[in-house]
C-alpha cells in the first residue's frame, strides 16, 4: 500500500458526532444501537418487522445504529441552503462531515487548498465526475482515481468477501 495523508478527520455515527465522541465510545465498549423508531423508519417500525428470518420485504431485527438528533447548517455550501434543507438526511451527512473534515485540515476558510501533487484521488462509488465542480482536473487525472471499493478490494484481495460501506450502499 502507498503511503497515504489524512489531513483532516470527521464522522457521523450512532451517539458520536466527532471523531473524539466516536474514540470515547469505543474505549467504553458502549452499545450505540438501539429501537427502530417511526422517524428512522419514516413509518411505523410494526409495519416491516417481523420475528421470523427471511420474510421478504421484512426485517427480523428491531434494533440498530440510528444517528439521532442530526443537525447542520445549510449555509456555506454552493447549493442554496433551501436546496439542501429539503435533501434527506442521507444526503445531508456526507455533506456535514466533509465539512467538519475540511474544517479540522484547517482548509475550510481557505480561498484556495494548495497544489499538492497527488498519488491517488479517492471518489466514493456512484459519484458522477462529469458533473464534478473538478469535473476538468478529474478527467486530466484520470489514471488517478479509484474508488473506496477499489481500496477496499486491494487491500482485501484475497478474500472472498465484498462489503459496500458508506451512505451509498
Amino acid at each position: 500500500m502507498q503511503p497515504i495523508a489524512v489531513i483532516g478527520l470527521s464522522c457521523l455515527f450512532p451517539e458520536a458526532n466527532t471523531p473524539e465522541n466516536y474514540w470515547k465510545n469505543l474505549l467504553q465498549e458502549k452499545d450505540s444501537c438501539t429501537p427502530a423508531t417511526a422517524s428512522n423508519m419514516e413509518a411505523a417500525p410494526s409495519r416491516f418487522f417481523e420475528e421470523k428470518k427471511g420474510t421478504p420485504d421484512k426485517y427480523y431485527c428491531a434494533r440498530g445504529g440510528f444517528i439521532r438528533g442530526f443537525c447542520m447548517n445549510p449555509n456555506g455550501f454552493l447549493l442554496p441552503a433551501e436546496t439542501i434543507e429539503k435533501l434527506g438526511t442521507t444526503f445531508q451527512w456526507p455533506l456535514h462531515v466533509a465539512r467538519e473534515a475540511l474544517r479540522d485540515s484547517g482548509y475550510l476558510e481557505k480561498s484556495k487548498i494548495p497544489k499538492i501533487k497527488l498519488d491517488y484521488i479517492v471518489i466514493s462509488p456512484g459519484i458522477n465526475v462529469n458533473k464534478c465542480n473538478l469535473k476538468n482536473y478529474l478527467k486530466k487525472n484520470s489514471q488517478k482515481i479509484i474508488t473506496d471499493l477499489d481500496i477496499f478490494y486491494s487491500h482485501y484481495s484475497k478474500n472472498k468477501i465484498i462489503t459496500i460501506t458508506g451512505t451509498n450502499g
